[in-house]
Parts: C-alpha cells; sequence; structure tokens
C-alpha cells in the first residue's frame, strides 16, 4: 500500500511537471514560470532583496516564418532559447511564453547596474548570426528585452512583473529594437524607465 501511494505521488509529480514544460524548447512554460516567480517574489519580499524580470522576444521573427518556413522558424526558436541558457546563471529561470517571447527572472542581484550588463550581453549575443545546421542556413535577427527591476517592498505579483517588463519590451522595439529598456518598479506608481539601453 505504502509503495502504491509512494508511485502514485511519483507520478502526479512527473506529470505537474511536464506540464510546466515547454514542449519545443525544454524550458518551462508560462503556467510554470508563474508559480516560480511568485515564490521568488516572496523570498524577495522577506530578505528585501532585488529581483529582476526580463521579456524577451526575437526581432524580425515573422519574416523569417513568412520567408523560410515554420520549421526553420521553430529551429530558430529552439537556438535563441539555447543562447539565453549560455548567458545566464544556472540559478536563474528563463522561459517561453509562447510563439517567440521569453520571460526569465534573476533573484539576488547586487543592484541594477548589475541587470544592465545582463541585458547588454543579452542583446550583444543575439545579434551573432544563428546557423541552423540542421536547415542549413544562417539567420541574422536580433533581440529586444524589456526589464522590470523591484526591490522586495510593498504589494507585488508576478502578473505586474511582467507587464511591467512587457511595456518596456515595447518601448525597446519601438526605439528601433535590438535593444532593452529597464524600469524600475515602484509598487504604487507607475515604471520609471531608465533608458538603458543596449
Amino acid at each position: 500500500m505504502l509503495q502504491d501511494v509512494t508511485a502514485t505521488k511519483r507520478e502526479q509529480k512527473r506529470l505537474i511537471h511536464l506540464a510546466q514544460i515547454d514542449g519545443l524548447t525544454g524550458l518551462m512554460n508560462r503556467g510554470g514560470f508563474h508559480v516560480r516567480l511568485e515564490n521568488a517574489i516572496t523570498r524577495a519580499r522577506d530578505q528585501k532583496s532585488l529581483l529582476a524580470v526580463f521579456y524577451l522576444d526575437i526581432d524580425r521573427f515573422k519574416p523569417v516564418n513568412d520567408t523560410h518556413g515554420h520549421a526553420v522558424g521553430d529551429a530558430l526558436i529552439q537556438a535563441f532559447a539555447d543562447r539565453i541558457g549560455g548567458k545566464v546563471r544556472a540559478s536563474d529561470v528563463v522561459a517561453r511564453i509562447g510563439g517567440d517571447e521569453f520571460t526569465m527572472f534573476i533573484e539576488g542581484a547586487r543592484d541594477v547596474d548589475y541587470i544592465r550588463r545582463i541585458a547588454e550581453k543579452l542583446v550583444a549575443a543575439m545579434r551573432r548570426p544563428f546557423e541552423l545546421q540542421a536547415n542549413a542556413i544562417t539567420l541574422s535577427v536580433g533581440a529586444s528585452i524589456g526589464v522590470s527591476l523591484w526591490g522586495g517592498e510593498g504589494p507585488m505579483s508576478a502578473g505586474l512583473l511582467i507587464a511591467h517588463a512587457d511595456a518596456m519590451l515595447y518601448e525597446a522595439k519601438q526605439s528601433g529594437r535590438d535593444t532593452y529598456r529597464l524600469a524600475v518598479v515602484e509598487t504604487t506608481s507607475e515604471p520609471h524607465d531608465t533608458r538603458g539601453c543596449g
């Protein structure tokens, strides 16, 4: 009986894990990311520490799909995901939330300059051409990034931090793409855009 219960619980955990994984990239999906981010918000509040949320997307992705087809688009998404993973710490949480859009969060950052450097490093990394060997094609795209940074004080939610990062992503797109924008989030006010750019 004990073995049956243990096996059932193990299977339930496995299914919950699978439900939080993006099938194309192997990264966390939107639902899993929200759960992990809410937990990170609790830790940041307890420790009064910085928490940064990044919202990234691939510049000029639609023309890739339109010109080369969805198989190449999928291969580019996978390569983009791999490149993000190569530029962040193992403890940083990265997710694909749909299409060519990704989110990630970084806990316990020393200061805003550290987060700026990460954003700059990501923008620079995505400027390098993507060699999709299985498709025998090389693509140059780039990335736009929005960042929201919260200091662990006052009410906060995963949805609000993501919404602020999304708004900064929109500003990065509006300013010409291939850059980032960062907002310091204060719960009772509109985001403060620090005009950071890559």
